[in-house]
């Protein structure tokens, strides 16, 4: 069995409707305490993919043609989340049997029981 062990942040692209970081932070400002139910009607942006991280994404995707299951080897905090939810939306695509084996370790420090547990304990 091929695994593919995922742990770089791939891309950090810039959401096509209003781009990075400080846009993002000027469109929260602006809507503390507004209504909810105005963000769920929002329409849905779509990722693109960092020109500077397109041959990690190429890779990415070539890898995951080859691979049997895949592991993400990323941060637990919302970051590590978000770009963890990227990846294995890349590899999905390339390869949609890994829908039903995508795998998450999940661990706390860079050490070597830390891993060998994270290894052991493997969730979804």
């Amino acid at each position: 069995m091929r695994t593919l062990n995922c742990s770089l942040p791939l891309w950090r692209g810039k959401e096509e409707r209003g781009g990075g970081r400080e846009e993002r932070r000027k469109r929260r400002e602006e809507r503390k305490g507004v209504d909810d139910v105005r963000d769920l009607t929002a329409p849905p942006s779509r990722r693109t993919v960092n020109p500077n991280f397109m041959d990690l994404k190429l890779e990415l995707e070539n890898q995951a043609r080859k691979a049997d299951m895949l592991v993400l080897w990323l941060d637990c905090d919302r970051e590590g989340e978000a770009i963890a939810d990227e990846v294995r939306e890349i590899c999905c695509k390339a390869n949609r049997r890994l829908d039903r084996l995508v795998f998450r370790a999940k661990f706390s420090a860079v050490l070597p029981n830390e891993i060998h547990r994270a290894l052991h304990t493997l969730g979804r």
